[in-house]
């Protein structure tokens, strides 16, 4: 079983990309800020295949928390999703193509997409 860490302080955005990811057999995980984010990592490791992060979050932004859920799971599968337009020049892993990201409209079908290539690299 694939394990997806779903990470995003809007609650609508959160429970339908939760929903979609549910109905493609993935176990999530959510959480609507960076200190849930890492309290569950803290409790699950390396079940954590997959992070879905918001970039730009209260407190601690996306970019941020891939970095330290990182540092406790290194082969965790980072994307990174905003529908801010310039967020995506706050990582510069981003642009090394370590992380993968979608610009907040997208499909759901495209979502899948870059999830299901994701979890194909972890394993």
């Amino acid at each position: 079983m694939t394990t997806v860490l779903l990470v995003d302080d809007d609650r609508s955005v959160r429970q339908a990309l939760e929903r979609m990811l549910l109905t493609a057999g993935y176990v999530v995980i959510e959480a609507a800020s960076g200190s849930e984010a890492m309290a569950a990592v803290e409790r699950l490791g390396p079940v954590i295949d997959v992070l879905v992060s918001d970039i730009v979050m209260p407190r601690m932004h996306g970019d941020e928390l891939a970095l330290a859920v990182r540092q406790r799971v290194p082969d965790v599968e980072v994307l990174l999703i905003s529908g801010y337009p310039d967020a995506l020049e706050r990582s510069r892993q981003t642009e090394t193509g370590d992380w993968a990201y979608l610009g907040k409209p997208f499909r759901m079908e495209t979502f899948l997409e870059v999830v299901n290539d994701l979890v194909s690299r972890s394993r």
